[in-house]
């Protein structure tokens, strides 16, 4: 649970970060310097992590039967990262990280059946309760078209979180991380197709900040999913909700609403009661 409140926190910046560029950058250019500059980081991580090069016959090349599903995490985590960087545009900062928090509440629905994790009749109640204050901050009193992209990014977020459990149960931290990193972006490199600016002053410290940030959370990331069950690890996102009301007053003094406020005491009420007594 420490690693992943740490790569939490690092994500949060990160998110930041990102949601600033998306105002100067295009989207897919913004994703592409995420996976470019978190490499190294994740890298030098892995390096740490058991001795040997990370990318040497013992590391990250080593023959794996699970290429399919590291291939498969990543796909979800640049299709959840575009999500988030497009929808950043329209909502406010805590609106965003707190529809995206759903993430929990489907990882604890479908680990049972596809971890074969056990997930109490409580478990299910309570991220049910968890649900309904996403739904009041996604919808708060009329129809919002880019809460359904924070939605979006909930759901491929829910993919990558089984993904990396089952991982994590045959695979190393370095491996999971590095070959993530590596397939990532790959995978991000047909979106600068869409559009591409070149990045000047400002742009290029927040892009040094933004990879610095991704690359220690998503080793951390890593870490925490080789060391616990994904239906217990998941409701942590929760405290990002708090975390992400005074992220958006500080850096864009934006004034949570009432709707985002009942909705995210609902939503941390229920990861906190998940906390006090799991199962």
């Amino acid at each position: 649970m420490l690693f992943m409140g740490a790569s939490l926190l690092f994500m949060l910046a990160a998110n930041a970060v990102a949601r600033e560029l998306a105002t100067r950058l295009p989207v897919g250019e913004i994703v592409f310097f995420r996976f470019l500059l978190a490499l190294p980081i994740v890298l030098a991580c892995s390096l740490g992590a058991g001795g040997g090069p990370p990318f040497g016959p013992r590391r990250f090349l080593q023959p794996t039967q699970r290429r399919g599903l590291h291939v498969a995490r990543a796909l979800f985590v640049v299709a959840a990262t575009a999500s988030f960087y497009a929808s950043s545009r329209h909502l406010h900062f805590a609106d965003l990280v707190a529809i995206a928090s759903s993430t929990p509440i489907f990882v604890a629905l479908l680990s049972w059946k596809l971890l074969g994790e056990r997930v109490g009749a409580r478990s299910v109640a309570l991220t049910a309760i968890g649900f309904c204050g996403v739904l009041l901050v996604a919808f708060p009193g009329h129809f919002e078209i880019w809460s359904l992209g924070a939605l979006a990014m909930a759901l491929f977020n829910t993919g990558a979180v089984l993904c990396t459990r089952s991982l994590g149960k045959t695979e190393t931290t370095a491996a999971i991380g590095s070959r993530f990193a590596f397939y990532g972006l790959l995978i991000t490199i047909p979106g600068l197709a869409l559009g591409w600016l070149m990045p000047h002053g400002a742009e290029l410290l927040l892009l040094a900040v933004l990879g610095l940030c991704a690359g220690f959370a998503i080793h951390l990331h890593a870490h925490a999913f080789r060391r616990a069950a994904a239906s217990v690890l998941a409701p942590v996102d929760y405290f990002g909700v708090l975390l992400s009301v005074i992220i958006g007053f500080v850096a864009w003094s934006e004034i949570p609403s009432p709707f985002m406020i009942a909705g995210g005491l609902l939503i941390v009420s229920s990861g906190l009661l998940r906390f006090c007594r799991p199962g």
